[in-house]
C-alpha cells in the first residue's frame, strides 16, 4: 500500500517542482527552464510504470528510460547553464545514446531488469558528475556550494542503490519489478533526492533572478557604478557598524 501511495505522491511532486522552476525561468532564467523540463521528464517517467497494465513491459521500461535520460540531460544542462560552465553537449548525448542503446538490448534481447536498471542509472549518474565537474571551480556563493552538496547527494544516493540491486536482484523478473522492494525504495530515495536537488536548484536560481534585478536598481548599466539608489544603500549598509565616510565627486565632461 505504501509503495502504492509513493507510486502516485512521487510524481504529482515532481510535477509541482517542474511547474514552479518554468514559471520562475519567465523572469529570464534560462536554467530554471531546464531544471522545469527535467523535473516534468521524471514525472513522466515514473508514471509510465502505472501503463504496464495496458502496455507491454518493454514498451513501458524503455520508455521510462527515455524520460529518465532526458531529465538527467536536462538536469545536467540546467547546471552548466547556471554556472556558465562548458556544457560538453556531445559527450552527454554520447552517453545517453549509448546508455539507452544498451538498456534496449537488455529490456528487448537479454529480457533482464537488472542489466537495464544499471546501465540506465549509472548513465543518469555519469550526465550529472560531468555537469558537475565542469563547473566545480564557478561556485560563488553558499547556495551554490549548497547546490553542488544536493547534486553530490543524488548522484551517490542514484550509484551506490544501483549497485546494491544489482547485486541482489539478480532474479527479479520484469513483470515483478512495479510490486518489488526495489521499485519501493527507489521511489523513497528519489523522493529525497528530487527534494534535496530541488529546493537548493530553486533557491540557488531565485537569488540569481533577485540579485540580477538588484543590480539593475543600483547599478548604471553602462559603466557599472552605482546610481544614487545604490551609493544610498552602500552608505545605510555601514550605519550601526563602525563609522562610514563617503563622497561623491560629480563632474561633467562638456
Amino acid at each position: 500500500m505504501m509503495g502504492e501511495n509513493f507510486a502516485f505522491l512521487l510524481p504529482v511532486v515532481l510535477t509541482l517542482f517542474g511547474v514552479a522552476f518554468l514559471v520562475v525561468g519567465r523572469f529570464g532564467n534560462r536554467a530554471a527552464l531546464f531544471w522545469g523540463t527535467g523535473y516534468l521528464s521524471a514525472a513522466f517517467g515514473f508514471l509510465v510504470p502505472l501503463l504496464g497494465v495496458v502496455v507491454p513491459v518493454p514498451a513501458v521500461a524503455l520508455a521510462a528510460d527515455a524520460a529518465f535520460l532526458c531529465a538527467f540531460f536536462f538536469y545536467s544542462h540546467a547546471l552548466v547553464t547556471h554556472f556558465a560552465a562548458p556544457r560538453l553537449v556531445n559527450v552527454r548525448l554520447a552517453v545517453v545514446a549509448t546508455a539507452y542503446a544498451g538498456a534496449s538490448l537488455a529490456v528487448l534481447v537479454g529480457q533482464s531488469l537488472r542489466f537495464e536498471l544499471f546501465i540506465n542509472d549509472i548513465a543518469c549518474s555519469t550526465l550529472l558528475v560531468l555537469a558537475l565537474l565542469s563547473s566545480w571551480r564557478r561556485s560563488n556563493s553558499w547556495i551554490d556550494r549548497a547546490l553542488f552538496g544536493a547534486v553530490m547527494f543524488v548522484i551517490l544516493e542514484t550509484t551506490v542503490r544501483t549497485i546494491v540491486f544489482f547485486v541482489m536482484a539478480g532474479t527479479l523478473a520484469m513483470g515483478e519489478f512495479i510490486g518489488s522492494s526495489y521499485a519501493y525504495v527507489m521511489q523513497v530515495t528519489a523522493t529525497i533526492g528530487a527534494l534535496v536537488m530541488a529546493l537548493t536548484a530553486l533557491a540557488s536560481v531565485a537569488l540569481r533572478i533577485v540579485e540580477r534585478h538588484r543590480k539593475a536598481a543600483e547599478e548604471d548599466p553602462l559603466t557599472g557604478l552605482l546610481n544614487r539608489r545604490g551609493f544610498e544603500q552602500l552608505v545605510g549598509a555601514g550605519r550601526g557598524v563602525a563609522k562610514t565616510e563617503a563622497a561623491i565627486v560629480v563632474a561633467d565632461i562638456d
